[in-house]
């Protein structure tokens, strides 16, 4: 029998529709969007997916791993045209010149291919880009064709010092790159600039490829936002199981899987947990500024554990329990902190508490692999188990389809893509 069996709560995303992602075992996910947004669906294209629709994100240079739940806040792409336009939106350097369309990460002709014959003026300029007050990233997707690059930067005129060094450059025979990076507007005021995108090659001749720019408030890039001559907004995504499934226990096990964008989020960042606007019950979030993720139940205890991504990296898997008398948490297999839970006191029995993967006021991104739920304290060595890698492979056992056992009676799906 697997630890699974264990669960009263298996989510892990597979299958949706709209308002709906459904668990495996245990009660569904309610999910809304009131907007359209964008994902890499599973064949590696970006697509754009209707209102209401959760996005089971894939990661575009390995389509053989699971989906994401992809969870985002508000945000507005700020450049009017996400693609190069021919005659609007776009100056271009004197030393570089448009070679038409051809497929871009949608699968479809709409990227744009340049070349630049010298290293001075050879640039891409959107126009007419309004520049948020405070921290903002640009991203744009780039293949280089031929030759190499020294440089590739996003520059604002008429602003002395504002640069955004993107993270990579691109290389020659190399797919598709989401390529960004951050700047900070000081001026206590967003403005209007045009912003220029050099591109310094040596020698002269290379040719490369653009499509899907951004720009956005924050201090990392989001889900493309397309744009047709103005800016656009993405709403945000909100999921949620609107059932207490802890209510009254005096022992649970909470497990989540997930990917986290950076390290430190300049804002809260709720991962997963039960809410009721009233009490905190028991939930982990990552505090502001900080690596520091709080572990807290009914309010009245917590803990802020450090996770730095040099130790843990950045795909985590936490297990936070609650026993009659200890708060305990594990990531990556390892025990992370151990305190005192203040009384017996059980869980709420609000019915109206929900076990929320986004929560309103927080406002970072999300990208949820798996959560589980158990109506009791695991032991010790199974919650490495349940958050070690190498032996989580073991317990799921993907070629033998564990998630078909006869004990698992709210089970879905006959057979599993993704295992």
């Amino acid at each position: 029998m697997s630890l699974k069996d264990k669960a009263s709560l298996i989510f892990k995303p597979s299958r949706y529709k709209s308002g709906k992602v459904y668990s495996y075992r245990g009660e569904d996910f309610t999910f809304t969007r009131s907007s359209v947004a964008t994902r890499i669906n599973s064949e590696g294209n970006l697509e754009e997916v209707a209102s209401g629709i959760p996005r089971l994100n894939y990661n575009r240079t390995d389509l053989t791993k699971c989906p994401t739940l992809l969870l985002e806040p508000a945000k507005t792409n700020t450049i009017p045209y996400y693609k190069y336009e021919s005659g609007s939106g776009f100056n271009l350097g004197s030393n570089i010149t448009w070679n038409g369309f051809v497929k871009s990460p949608e699968g479809v002709n709409n990227a744009s291919r340049f070349t630049s014959s010298l290293a001075s003026a050879s640039y891409v300029q959107p126009v007419g880009v309004t520049i948020p007050a405070g921290d903002f990233t640009f991203s744009m997707w780039v293949r280089g064709v031929e030759g190499t690059f020294s440089n590739t930067s996003m520059y604002i005129p008429s602003h002395t010092g504002t640069y955004a060094t993107m993270n990579e450059t691109p290389s020659a025979g190399e797919d598709w790159k989401l390529v960004y990076g951050s700047g900070t507007n000081t001026s206590g005021s967003s403005y209007a600039r045009n912003i220029t995108l050099p591109f310094y090659d040596q020698p002269p001749g290379a040719v490369w490829e653009m499509y899907g720019f951004q720009l956005e408030e924050g201090i990392y890039p989001t889900s493309l936002v397309k744009t047709n001559g103005a800016s656009a907004s993405r709403s945000s995504d909100q999921s949620k199981t609107p059932y207490n499934l802890i209510a009254g226990l005096t022992e649970a096990t909470l497990v989540v899987e997930y990917e986290q964008p950076i390290e430190q989020p300049t804002g809260y960042n709720h991962i997963a947990g039960y809410r009721d606007n009233s009490n905190a019950d028991f939930y982990i979030l990552q505090l502001p500024n900080s690596n520091n993720h709080e572990l807290r139940w009914r309010g009245q205890n917590g803990t802020a554990v450090s996770l730095l991504a040099a130790f843990y990296g950045l795909h985590r898997k936490i297990a936070f329990v609650k026993t009659n008398d200890k708060l305990i948490a594990y990531c990556n297999g390892v025990k992370v902190s151990e305190t005192s839970a203040s009384g017996t006191n059980a869980f709420s029995t609000n019915a109206s508490e929900e076990l929320d993967l986004w929560y309103t006021g927080f406002v970072e991104s999300n990208f949820i692999e798996e959560l589980l739920l158990f109506p009791a304290a695991l032991n010790e060595s199974e919650l490495i188990a349940i958050t070690s890698y190498d032996d989580y492979q073991e317990l799921v056992d993907r070629n033998e389809l564990t998630w078909e056992s006869p004990t698992i009676t709210n089970n879905r799906l006959t057979a599993l893509k993704e295992l």
